[in-house]
């Protein structure tokens, strides 16, 4: 049976949820991380993304907030580095988890290509092997357990 040019098999699905796996969580990566709080100039508390941290904002903050004001300290750079690192622990497994599915599929394409080769080579070098083996069952004298009686006459 022919396969359409514009038919998805099951080895370019796999291949394309690799892929849009991949990308996600690599894109996922690049957006900035905020937290939900403001610094003293009233700005959101910018931390970096998932890739590098900037902590300059929350450092600055935190120093002003303890240098001898009534303010609490803020502890802005500690907030920075857990919103990072909860970034990082659901987006890097799954873009391994992409990468995995991609070099599994890259594998198993470069297997039935070396497959497909090798049967091109030798094809009219050798029986196909279902064919003796079919050949080999269907010859009863080699398979069986009694031995015919060698007296036929009644």
């Amino acid at each position: 049976m022919e396969e359409s040019s514009r038919t998805i098999t099951r080895g370019w699905l796999i291949t394309l949820i690799g892929i849009a796996v991949l990308a996600g969580s690599l894109f996922g990566l690049c957006l900035p991380v905020y937290l939900n709080s403001y610094d003293s100039s009233g700005i959101r508390v910018k931390c970096g993304n998932g890739y590098y941290a900037d902590l300059l904002q929350a450092t600055v903050d935190d120093e002003r907030s303890t240098s001898g004001t009534a303010q609490p300290a803020t502890g802005y750079t500690r907030q920075c580095m857990d919103a990072l690192a909860h970034r990082r622990e659901w987006l890097i497994p799954v873009a391994a988890l992409g990468t995995i599915i991609l070099i599994s599929e890259l594998v198993a394409w470069s297997r039935v290509e070396s497959r497909n080769s090798a049967e091109n080579a030798n094809e009219w070098s050798e029986e196909p092997i279902d064919a003796l083996h079919e050949a080999h069952v269907l010859d009863r004298r080699y398979h069986s357990r009694w031995q015919p009686p060698s007296d036929t006459t009644l």
